[in-house]
């Protein structure tokens, strides 16, 4: 199956937006009054088709809106200044080949296009001994991109990762930015630099029908301790 058409469709169908965000080296500023930077893991919201988040800027803190559409993911901005929410920016995301295509317009009108992937290094492929298996695969996910979000973050992962819909990205990333909030004590984390995969392809049989079964697991060190979410996805073979 395509893999692009398969995230598209997914997409389409997200009931719950779940999101995690990892692995955030210098999530606070260096300044004489150090500032929070990052997402509030405790302002995280989630509905049937938006993610609302506070995200901690330089220049202060930003209330985020998601909204997934088909394929579409329409990010807004709003700068909070004396308890109100002033629209700063909006993001809209889609899908381009393994890419994600973003496409900022700023208060002023300006608009900048730029690109968010995830960039994939396998460490290796094999053979594996467990009973069924075909094959077990080790690689990380780096997550490359001008301004990325929770929502295009999920997706590039998506793209990248061996059957897994945006649904289960989005709720390895939710798990994740919870686990490094607590880590840092302030409740705040920001987007990953890595994910590490383990992916183990398996073959099955019943009633005379072969099924292709894909096991991930994603954590968030090298070493592999801290497991931070699994996705099991199963396909037949033929039709």
């Amino acid at each position: 199956m395509n893999c692009v058409n398969y995230v598209k469709k997914t997409v389409c169908m997200v009931l719950m937006l779940a999101f995690v965000l990892i692995s955030c080296l210098g999530a606070f500023a260096t300044s004489e009054n150090p500032k929070k930077l990052g997402i509030l893991a405790s302002s995280i919201k989630i509905t049937d088709t938006k993610v609302e988040y506070i995200e901690y800027k330089d220049d202060g803190a930003y209330f985020v809106e998601e909204t997934i559409s088909g394929n579409i993911i329409t990010s807004d901005f709003y700068k909070i200044s004396n308890g109100e929410k002033i629209h700063s920016s909006q993001i809209i995301s889609s899908v381009s080949g393994k890419n994600v295509i973003s496409r900022e317009t700023d208060a002023n009108g300006q608009v900048t296009t730029y690109s968010v992937k995830g960039i994939v290094s396998r460490d290796t492929n094999e053979k594996s001994i467990v009973p069924y298996a075909i094959r077990t695969d080790n690689y990380s996910i780096s997550l490359v991109g001008k301004k990325v979000t929770i929502a295009s973050a999920a997706m590039a992962i998506t793209l990248v990762s061996n059957y897994i819909p945006t649904t289960g990205a989005e709720d390895i990333i939710k798990k994740a930015i919870v686990v490094v909030a607590g880590a840092v004590g302030a409740g705040v984390a920001c987007l990953p630099d890595y994910l590490y995969v383990t992916s183990v392809l398996s073959m099955h049989k019943s009633v005379g029908k072969i099924y292709y079964v894909y096991d991930n697991d994603y954590y968030l060190d090298s070493n592999k301790s801290q497991l931070i979410g699994h996705w099991t996805f199963r396909h037949r073979s033929g039709h």
